[in-house]
């Protein structure tokens, strides 16, 4: 997964929860409340991008 936050860019790998389920944690502890994590996803077994993004706010 892709994490861009203003002109900070990470390639964080997502973690399988045991339930058929994907997750990454984002480490929030140091951006400031109001924050926006825009983020897409890279499907590895396909070689292939999202297509879309997604965005979460740091409350």
């Amino acid at each position: 997964m892709e994490l861009r936050t203003g002109a900070i860019a990470a390639t964080v790998p997502g973690q399988e929860s045991g339930l058929n389920l994907w997750f990454v944690d984002f480490a929030t502890a140091e951006l400031p409340v109001g924050s926006v994590i825009s983020f897409t996803c890279f499907w590895k077994r396909d070689q292939r991008w999202e297509g879309r993004n997604w965005q979460v706010s740091v409350l």
